[in-house]
Formats: C-alpha cells, sequence, structure tokens
C-alpha cells in the first residue's frame, strides 16, 4: 500500500480544468475552421432592362453582345455550333428554334445564358441578359 501511495505521489498532477480549457480551445478553432470552410452560394439577381423608350436593336444592342462573349465558339467556321456572329445569325435564332417570343421566358437562348450555360466561359452580365429578355418580349425582331 506505501508503494502504492508514493508512485501516485510521484505522478504529476493535472487539474481537471486544464483538460477541459485544451479541449474547449480545440472545439472552437474546429469550428471556425468549418465556418470559414462553408462558401456562401453567389447568385447574382437579374437587373432589369435599362428602361427604353423605343425597341431594343438587335443590330445595334443585341448582336455586340453576342459578338463579344459568344465569338469563342459561336463564329460561322465551327459547324458544330449555331451562328451568332455573321449576317445569318438572326435567321439562325429562329432556325433552331432558339426564341419563342409567345413564352419569352421559356426561350433556349434566354434559358441557356440565365442558367450560365452560355458562354461557357464566363457569364453574362445580368444586364445583358435582361435586355436579351427584353428583346424576345419586344418580338426579336431583326432591326
Amino acid at each position: 500500500m506505501d508503494k502504492l501511495l508514493n508512485n501516485l505521489k510521484d505522478m504529476k498532477y493535472t487539474p481537471y480544468y486544464n483538460n477541459f480549457n485544451i479541449g474547449l480551445l480545440f472545439l472552437m478553432i474546429g469550428g471556425l475552421v468549418i465556418l470559414q470552410s462553408c462558401e456562401e452560394k453567389k447568385t447574382e439577381v437579374l437587373t432589369p432592362a435599362p428602361a427604353l423608350s423605343s425597341t431594343i436593336s438587335y443590330s445595334r444592342q443585341i448582336q455586340p453582345v453576342f459578338n463579344m462573349y459568344c465569338i469563342a465558339c459561336h463564329e460561322p467556321s465551327n459547324f458544330q455550333a449555331i451562328n451568332l456572329i455573321d449576317t445569318a445569325s438572326y435567321k439562325s435564332l429562329f432556325v433552331n428554334h432558339l426564341i419563342d417570343t409567345l413564352s419569352p421566358e421559356k426561350s433556349e437562348l434566354y434559358f441557356e445564358i440565365k442558367e450560365g450555360y452560355m458562354p461557357p466561359s464566363v457569364p453574362l452580365p445580368s444586364t445583358d441578359i435582361s435586355l436579351i429578355l427584353t428583346w424576345i418580349e419586344q418580338g426579336a425582331k431583326n432591326n
């Protein structure tokens, strides 16, 4: 018994609260790491197209958007993609049924850009998406 008591006296005493504090510290650090690793999904809110007193022009407003964002894949020499760049581009939108003027929000063109599928490299700015939707709502005229 004396031997057991001597062994207990030789052992270093660590207070319970020190172990608790260390555990609490690791728990807090782990919680911070988890919180910081959570990424907030950022969704761009579509802003309405600027108020226009006249009809949106395909040649002055829509075609430049296609030229800026779509030329990499939709140029005339790429036979696998619908031509959106040269003078035949307007016709190709209707031949390929990408535009539905009766249900503009159901148009394939609008759906593809709104969902971020097109263009694949960088999403269109919300103002351009709204501009295209408004153009379709106005009848998608070639003006």
